[in-house]
């Protein structure tokens, strides 16, 4: 008995041949979605630097929405070119074998043999479920990116813009607060003429009768499920998943489904922890992390960062200073210092609403008001030199070339004598509401920063 492959048939010769393409297709775009995760990243880093908490969760949400998108698309096309690879070598074998498995050739115990024979084991069954899995791929993948998409939509394109017009109506509303509600009123309203159409035409249910007994109920009732149908964008993913209903068991759908969507969740919720360093392997046991005073944050020296990266923290030009002034630059972080001013200087007056502002709307004040608002904010930091207490005149400033906004100040070195110097930035006691926002900010929350320069 020997194992043969099937009848020619001119549609899979057709797939076959299409398989270079297909191969060549995957591995580009798999090089190419490696590169989106980082960009985004560093996209959402630099809007950190510029937004405050109440407005930087539109963003955020955004992204991670894409990122939801982005990396079921990574895997599904990193498993599709493994799986067409290896139904490529499938192939590859059966025409080098062209007899298959040859049972009269191979010395097998009985039992083997026959539950070999029984499940129909064979390089022909092996190849068809492994296409048949590659071309199920993308509509698996597909369906769950519909419905992020459908969600996204509904974020974007209904839950954003209403309130973005309430919170400019009313300034005093928080834009996050009021988008999270406006979301999920819009949800309820896009899911509920659902629930009520099968409310209204539960009758199909026991009297196979009752459509053409109530057929103005039967309208109404397509007229409201249509509404989701389309709202949700069932007439992309119905066809998919009333395919896949007829084919596999709903359990069977249900688990795939659950299974790919946690696991995406829980990738990306990975990959935040990781990039915030709550979880890592380290094998530094007596390597003090923070190193404070007995160490040196290549983040804080302008000539040793990243080009463009995003920073939080006090900087300097350089660690090695030559010039008779070291410039010292505080960023300006909106998520901490917004209510950081509002608490400590009440008196201080906000230069414009948080969140969307018109051009006419924007006002930079008056001389004293500026002067109040940087008085305040250089308040917020105790600055030494070598131990000794230092107090700089602070200006406003964007730090080039990231951009980020923040008080900068000149300290005089020229005198001091050829060595180690260390400059200490402490931070003020903060009232209640700063304090919250400050522990939110993770490492950041840490009162002092030292900066070892030499000269």
């Amino acid at each position: 008995m020997t194992d043969s492959m099937p009848a020619e048939d001119p549609q899979l010769e057709a797939k076959w041949r299409s398989w270079e393409l297909e191969l060549v297709i995957s591995g580009a775009l798999i090089v190419a979605l490696f590169q989106v995760p980082g960009l985004l990243d560093s996209l959402l880093a630099k809007m950190l630097a510029h937004l405050s908490r109440e407005v930087f969760v539109i963003p955020w949400m955004a992204i991670y929405m894409a990122q939801l998108v982005l990396y079921p698309i990574i895997f599904t096309f990193f498993l599709h070119f493994l799986l067409r690879g290896f139904w490529v070598g499938l192939i590859g074998l059966s025409s080098a074998f062209k007899g298959g498995i040859d049972w009269q050739r191979i010395e097998v115990q009985p039992l083997e043999r026959s539950f070999f024979q029984s499940i129909g084991i064979g390089i022909p069954s092996l190849t068809a479920r492994v296409d048949r899995i590659c071309s199920s791929l993308f509509s698996i993948l597909f369906s769950i990116i519909i419905i992020f998409f459908s969600i996204g939509l509904l974020l974007f394109l209904v839950a954003l813009p209403i309130s973005l017009l309430i919170s400019f109506v009313f300034p005093d509303l928080h834009v996050a607060n009021l988008f999270t509600v406006v979301f999920f009123v819009a949800l309820a309203g896009v899911l509920l003429p659902r629930s009520l159409a099968l409310w209204l035409c539960r009758g199909m249910k026991k009297d196979p009768g009752w459509a053409s007994q109530h057929p103005a109920t039967l309208q109404r009732g397509y007229r409201l499920y249509g509404f989701t149908h389309y709202a949700l964008l069932g007439f992309l993913l119905s066809p998919i998943m009333l395919t896949f209903l007829s084919s596999f068991r709903k359990r069977v759908i249900n688990v795939v489904q659950t299974v790919i969507m946690t696991g995406v969740v829980a990738v990306i919720l990975l990959n935040l922890f990781f990039m915030r360093g709550d979880i890592g392997l380290n094998s530094f046991v007596y390597f003090p992390e923070p190193a404070l005073e007995t160490g040196m944050d290549p983040m804080h020296y302008d000539s040793l960062r990243p080009p463009n990266a995003y920073f939080q923290k006090p900087t300097i030009q350089s660690d090695m200073i030559r010039d008779p002034f070291v410039r010292l630059f505080i960023p300006f972080r909106p998520r901490v210092d917004n209510p950081r001013v509002a608490e400590i200087c009440p008196d201080v007056v906000g230069f414009r609403a948080d969140g969307i502002v018109l051009a006419f709307e924007d006002s930079v004040g008056d001389e004293a008001s500026r002067r109040a608002a940087l008085d305040c904010l250089a308040g917020f930091y105790a600055i030494e030199l070598n131990g000794r207490a230092i107090q700089p005149e602070f200006l406003f400033t964007s730090h080039a070339p990231s951009n980020v906004k923040g008080i900068l100040t000149y300290v005089p070195v020229e005198s001091l004598p050829s060595g180690q110097h260390l400059l200490k930035i402490t931070k003020v006691a903060l009232p209640s509401k700063a304090e919250e926002e400050e522990a939110i900010e993770g490492e950041d929350s840490r009162r002092v920063s030292y900066i070892p320069f030499w000269k």
